[in-house]
């Protein structure tokens, strides 16, 4: 198939991977900015040179350009958004500069959880975004989950999950793609009615 997405879009991604690297978890969440830490670049380089010398019409609305794409994308208050987040997600101040391969598979679950969240993005794909998570994060994924104004695709054999939060199951099925209206039991029952039917 082919994906195409505008400019604009945005993508959050859960894998199921659990494996980090020895950078702190700040740095970790920074991964998830990496087109607004380069558009901060750009507005750096453009102002650097306009301090030094008079800028030409075609440096002004780069700036303007710059500065309009770094506001759509949230990007001048990117670190307390990373904050909120990561702090919802049973983090501490003191957290954020530990090494992520230091800490135990259900927080390295809920910091690749972070990644793909912190962004807001337009889409998320979750693969099993439940796995390794206790009680009370659990709750706090399906909250913002079912408030989220964007579009997620997830896969899940967490049943109770999925009842709380989906509101369509996309069932394949020998080569076949079947939507179903509803939650997991929902699409159970309409699935049993139409193999009886």
């Amino acid at each position: 198939g082919q994906i195409i997405l505008s400019d604009a879009a945005t993508i959050g991604y859960l894998q199921q991977d659990v494996s980090l690297g020895t950078e702190s978890i700040r740095e970790e969440i920074k991964k998830s900015w990496h087109d607004v830490l380069a558009l901060e670049e750009q507005l750096k380089s453009i102002t650097s040179r306009m301090e030094t010398s008079q800028a030409t019409a075609l440096e002004l609305k780069k700036l303007a350009a710059v500065q309009e794409r770094m506001e759509w994308v949230g990007g001048y208050d990117y670190e307390a958004q990373s904050k909120r987040i990561i702090f919802a997600l049973g983090f501490s101040e003191e957290d954020l500069d530990r090494p992520a391969n230091d800490f135990s598979g259900g927080q390295k679950t809920r910091i690749n959880v972070a990644k793909a969240l912190v962004r807001r993005p337009d889409f998320l794909l979750l693969d099993e975004p439940t796995n390794h998570l206790d009680m009370e994060m659990l709750e706090w994924l399906e909250g913002f989950l079912s408030s989220y104004g964007g579009g997620i695709l997830m896969v899940s054999h967490d049943r109770y999950f999925l009842d709380r939060v989906a509101t369509s199951v996309v069932e394949l099925n020998h080569e076949k793609v079947k939507v179903y209206k509803g939650n997991y039991s929902r699409y159970l029952s309409q699935k049993e009615a139409q193999e009886k039917a």
